[in-house]
């Protein structure tokens, strides 16, 4: 707090252009991100996220539904992929009763095996969640491979390997050539 009317006019013109430094500061970032969120390619990745998890969606329920039922008839597998899992250390429990002559599998879910302290790799839901994602990669690649014909415009374009022992220069005129 200025002490004397002489202080008070020195720290006035200060406050002031600092305020108004503030305010223009201000006023020029709210400009600058509703410039960013308002533009168009802006909305069209905010449509393409909400497009693209339906499509996961859709995807993951054909996996699960449709492809993994038949996959889960092999032996071994039974009907429930997504739970399978590896006992690799059991729990309290599990040992006392092994130690005590049991015989058989003690955990039927992998919930019994956590909450009886074993240390397990659920396996199942790793395949399952893979198998998903090779799904979702071949229906993106199916659905380009037909805007591409129908189109007659180029989306998936190749990938040119790096010779080995090429510097960058030999290669980038190596890839001009080629082009």
């Amino acid at each position: 707090m200025p002490q004397s009317d002489t202080e008070a006019a020195v720290h006035s013109p200060l406050l002031q252009r600092t305020s108004a430094r503030v305010t223009s500061t201000i006023k020029e970032q709210i400009a600058v991100f509703s410039d960013f969120a308002l533009r168009d390619n802006v909305l069209e990745v905010a449509v393409g996220l909400i497009i693209a998890s339906t499509f996961t969606a859709i995807v993951n329920s054909f996996i699960n539904n449709i492809l993994l039922p038949p996959v889960s008839l092999l032996p071994g597998l039974g009907a429930n992929l997504d739970g399978k899992f590896v006992v690799l250390r059991a729990g309290e429990h599990e040992r006392e009763r092994l130690e005590n002559g049991g015989h058989g599998r003690g955990y039927n879910t992998s919930t019994q095996a956590l909450d009886d302290g074993a240390v397990i790799m659920v396996w199942g839901d790793t395949v399952s969640k893979v198998l998903s994602f090779f799904g979702t990669a071949l229906a993106l690649f199916l659905i380009a491979r037909v805007y591409e014909v129908s189109a007659h415009d180029k989306v998936i374009k190749r990938t040119i390997k790096w010779p080995k022992g090429v510097s960058i220069a030999r290669a980038g005129w190596m890839v001009e050539k080629i082009i």
